[in-house]
């Protein structure tokens, strides 16, 4: 299975309010077999903005790069060949273990940092297990250069993170 990723897009002025919805969305999420179809239909929709997103693209590619020598250095995209193949029983195993207070980044752009602060400190509701040690990220220099249709530029910069 990918990394998965969640993300909320709002107006400034809606965002408390739309802050609310994203944490019943990743908080005690109950996954049925049946929302799996329109979940799998939404991906293959995802996948290709993905593609057509220079900023989401260069993010993959850093993550391609500071992977380069694990597993973990695949796409963050759910491949082609595997939509459609996880069952309710896995994304909710996944979430369990992955979607936990000590293995998640939230991340604002164009937000107040104050909201976000009180939102995760006060709002955010998951869970406290503890993630498996997952693999440190390797970069020690190189370049990964891959053309992108259209007109949009995008960079994306990782700094070694300190423990």
């Amino acid at each position: 299975m990918s990394v998965h990723h969640i993300r909320v897009i709002a107006l400034r002025f809606i965002l408390p309010y739309a802050l609310n919805y994203f944490n019943e969305a990743i908080s005690g999420t109950l996954i049925h077999d049946w929302t799996m179809e329109n979940t799998n239909e939404q991906l293959y929709i995802d996948r290709q903005l993905f593609c057509d997103d220079p900023c989401s693209y260069a993010v993959d590619l850093v993550h391609r790069v500071a992977y380069s020598t694990s597993t973990l250095g695949y796409s963050l995209l759910c491949p082609k060949w595997s939509v459609s193949k996880h069952s309710s029983v896995q994304i909710t195993s996944f979430m369990a273990d992955h979607l936990t207070c000590d293995g998640t980044v939230l991340v604002g752009v164009g937000t107040d940092a104050n909201l976000l602060d009180e939102f995760s400190n006060e709002k955010l509701k998951l869970s406290n297990n503890k993630q498996s040690q997952l693999p440190v990220a390797v970069y020690i220099g190189g370049v990964l250069v891959e053309l992108s249709p259209g007109r949009s530029a995008c960079v994306a910069v990782a700094g070694e993170g300190t423990k």
